[in-house]
């Protein structure tokens, strides 16, 4: 992931802040998202929950 995509990220954006910000899809987003990221106490709880329902396409 690259680094302003880590930082938007511990910043508090979702996927599709990120996808839009990156210029990637939110499948790319994802994907990257699940790569690189360790999850850490760092970072929000939801971002699994967050990350599930990117893939299923479900909404807030």
């Amino acid at each position: 992931m690259t680094a302003a995509a880590t930082r938007l990220l511990d910043a508090g954006a979702d996927l599709k802040e990120i996808a839009t910000h990156m210029g990637w899809s939110l499948k790319h987003a994802t994907e990257v998202t699940e790569c690189y990221v360790a999850l850490s106490s760092a970072l929000p709880d939801s971002l699994g929950e967050n990350l599930r329902k990117a893939e299923t396409g479900t909404k807030r």
